[in-house]
């Protein structure tokens, strides 16, 4: 199971993929310069007032940024900047840190290790002794291991894929129709046309506010059982495309046999396939793996291998993403 997040109150901002991590460490330690910073050991330094900074390498780009010192008001002031640079994220991040450090990071003390979410980002923390504390933290890109996914059950592009891009979705959010309308022909058009991006769907009903969408991933399932597996993404398109339609419906298992007719899909055994749940298994499952073992809570979370997209509408993000793992893997 993954990991529960703390979560600081952080402003929403843009995502800047590459930011310094996932480049040289250059990218940090220039802008920090003012801070006093002097080389100790091998790859170490010390900053403010015996602030040490150290980075966890993956290729030959930062994967990883490694902080440790006393809390005096100086050393909060660079461990914030600090991570603010290596996001990328600047004072909206460095800001609110800030704040964290001086205040509340007391209440940590001694418990052992706590992972912040910082956006894309997450800070493994460790708080030790009384005022002014000492902390280390490690902040890294959020990752999901590739081994975690679950295997899909629909998806366009080959099976070896160096980058593989997994929306988890569901028929009912409106979010996730925006993608589909918009997102999902620009992935088609420009990613998997190189011949080395796989795109995957998987499940995520959330069933507490949207009554309707596990029937639809449901009928899903059957009607591409009653035709081929490339219908699926033909019917994928028509309930969204339809989503207005069908989304406050009391019963909406007739609309979804129907629809199958509708766009030329056979429809014959779609209405028992619904009323026998042959497909109820399947979604729950989809659904608690990624509730329970990914922990997502949203819809549409959208992944490139393992790092999460923070802009699913925007192409950009998607390259600057295989530009990272394409760097994270120099030399790996």
């Amino acid at each position: 199971m993954m990991r529960r997040l703390w979560s600081l109150a952080f402003l929403p901002f843009a995502w800047v993929a590459l930011a310094s991590i996932g480049d040289l460490p250059g990218t940090i330690l220039e802008p920090l310069a003012s801070y006093g910073l002097r080389p100790v050991g091998d790859g170490d330094y010390l900053a403010a007032e015996g602030f040490r900074i150290s980075f966890e390498m993956r290729g030959e780009v930062v994967h990883g940024v490694i902080g440790e010192g006393i809390l005096t008001a100086a050393n909060i002031d660079f461990a914030a900047d600090l991570i603010g640079v290596a996001t990328d994220y600047g004072d909206d991040v460095a800001d609110p840190l800030a704040t964290f450090f001086a205040t509340r990071v007391g209440e940590f003390s001694s418990r052992g290790q706590m992972t912040l979410g910082i956006e894309a980002y997450v800070m493994r923390l460790e708080v030790s002794g009384e005022a002014p504390y000492r902390v280390r933290f490690l902040l890294v890109l959020q990752e999901i291991p590739e081994e975690v996914f679950p295997l899909a059950r629909h998806a366009l592009g080959p099976a070896d894929a160096r980058y593989v891009i997994r929306e988890f979705s569901d028929f009912q959010c409106p979010f996730c129709r925006r993608f589909a309308a918009a997102a999902l022909p620009a992935i088609r058009g420009e990613l998997l046309s190189r011949g080395d991006v796989r795109f995957e769907f998987h499940y995520f009903p959330l069933q507490s506010i949207h009554a309707n969408a596990a029937l639809a991933a449901e009928a899903a399932e059957c009607v591409t059982a009653a035709n081929s597996p490339e219908a699926f993404w033909e019917y994928h398109d028509a309930l969204f495309g339809h989503q207005r339609d069908w989304e406050a419906l009391e019963d909406p298992a007739a609309f979804f046999t129907r629809l199958a007719g509708d766009i030329g899909l056979e429809s014959a055994g779609v209405a028992a396939c619904l009323s026998a749940g042959d497909f109820r298994r399947q979604v729950q499952d989809s659904y608690r793996v990624a509730r329970d073992v990914l922990g997502l809570t949203g819809t549409p979370t959208v992944f490139v291998n393992g790092f999460k997209v923070q802009d699913y509408l925007d192409l950009t993000s998607y390259f600057d993403l295989m530009a990272l793992i394409d760097a994270f893997s120099t030399r790996e």
